[in-house]
């Protein structure tokens, strides 16, 4: 509905404004059998747009909020925050999903940082680079005019922005509704993708703690909903097909008149008799090449805020993970997250994920599982390498899991030996997991 709206919009703009638009269309501007001027139904549709964006957007995060359940070890995720903040743990994505991006090609990081600045790049060259063309095809055309060659005039976004941000009034240039829907277009077109992919790039690449990352993320998924350079690559279309039906439906009538009396002066060449009825004034229009470097840096931006929004998400969570696992005492490395892979949601590339994930991860699992090895501690394993005995405690044929000091001190928390958890036990339940 936006699209339709603002190309309707351009269209009636474009035949009223002599200054902006050449000679080429100022013929028309007395022929319109509809002038319409669709400003404020089109801000009424960019409010309710605002309105149900920011409205859903808290209904969802109250969903979220609702349906996360408290962690069984700190009681509550604000517990969790307050020791990040505390311990000021820094880290980036890239830290955390750079072995996923190695998984599918070589040269991960390197495609990542790519993948951002192609996006930045292709929506600011489609937003300068001209994108639709008009023509003069009719008597202009054909030479019985006083001008010598058809008129031609070509648009980019830039100047099709600048012709929503007047009136529509030719006694100078007043400041009206067009104004607020010409800033807002430069918004989603140029200024929040471009502003996307930057923060999509600080994410990727700083080292922050966890409350700046989730900020951080906050910020750029708003951003996300409010980048929508598509919308005027769907209203240059719909304003390409309008220009090509335009001389059909509105001027036949004043067409057919003019050939009739051309054709009774002997003023029409034999050649022309035969056209059809709207050839005394046709407007060609061509899609340019910037049109589709538009339409592919929509596409590029879509991609990168899907894909680097996604692996953010899986950092921050797999720094929850850490978290919870070191204050539970089980810092085995079988356990350490580093060793997994990040649960990245990219729905089409969900496959790619699986294939790669459990290649890595599940080989090892079992492989631990099926030798029948207990798994020790670094202390053991590197005393039995020296020749000496790591110290046992009683009842137990293993050497404890390491364990902070806080836990080692404390009467309440110490882990005893039954409650120290089995290595095959954990590779088996992992295995059941990833099969799930």
């Amino acid at each position: 509905v936006v699209s339709l709206l603002i190309a309707a919009f351009f269209f009636k703009e474009l035949f009223s404004k002599d200054d902006l638009t050449s000679p080429l269309f100022s013929g028309l501007d007395d022929l319109l059998v509809v002038y319409f001027y669709p400003q404020w139904p089109l801000i009424v549709v960019l409010v309710g747009w605002i309105l149900s964006t920011i409205v859903g957007n808290i209904l969802v995060g109250l969903q979220r909020d609702h349906d996360s359940p408290p962690s069984s070890i700190e009681g509550n995720l604000k517990t969790l925050r307050m020791r990040y903040k505390m311990k000021e743990h820094r880290f980036a994505s890239r830290e955390n999903t750079a072995r996923y991006l190695v998984m599918i090609a070589p040269g991960g990081n390197f495609l990542a940082l790519l993948t951002i600045l192609s996006a930045l790049g292709f929506i600011i060259a489609g937003v300068t680079m001209p994108v639709i063309e008009f023509k003069d095809a009719g008597l202009a055309a054909q030479g019985l005019l006083a001008t010598s060659k058809p008129l031609k005039a070509s648009f980019s976004v830039i100047d099709v922005i600048q012709i929503l941000g007047f009136d529509g009034t030719q006694e100078g240039d007043q400041i009206g509704p067009g104004l607020v829907l010409k800033f807002f277009f430069v918004g989603i077109a140029v200024v929040a993708p471009a502003v996307l992919q930057l923060f999509l790039l600080l994410l990727y690449a700083a080292p922050l703690t966890m409350g700046e990352q989730r900020k951080f993320y906050a910020f750029a998924q708003g951003l996300r909903s409010w980048s929508a350079p598509e919308v005027l690559c769907l209203a240059l279309l719909i304003l390409k097909l309008t220009i090509a039906i335009f001389p059909e439906l509105a001027l036949r009538v004043f067409c057919k008149d003019i050939n009739e009396l051309l054709i009774d002066r002997y003023l029409l060449p034999l050649a022309l008799i035969q056209e059809s009825d709207g050839f005394c004034y046709q407007i060609e229009s061509k899609i340019l090449v910037g049109y589709y470097v538009l339409v592919f840096g929509s596409f590029s931006c879509a991609f990168s805020a899907s894909l680097f929004c996604s692996m953010t998400r899986a950092a921050m969570e797999d720094r929850e993970a850490v978290l919870q696992l070191e204050k539970a005492g089980l810092k085995n490395e079988m356990y350490k997250p580093r060793n997994l892979p990040p649960k990245v949601r990219l729905g089409l590339f969900t496959w790619v994920m699986r294939k790669y994930a459990r290649k890595c991860v599940k080989s090892n699992l079992l492989k631990n599982a099926r030798s029948g090895k207990p798994m020790t501690s670094r202390s053991k394993r590197s005393g039995s390498r020296k020749g000496s005995k790591s110290p046992k405690r009683k009842g137990s044929k293993d050497t404890p899991i390491n364990t902070p000091k806080s836990y080692l001190n404390s009467p309440v928390d110490t882990l005893s030996p039954a409650d120290t958890p089995n290595p095959r036990k954990a590779s088996m339940e992992l295995e059941a997991a990833f099969e799930l």
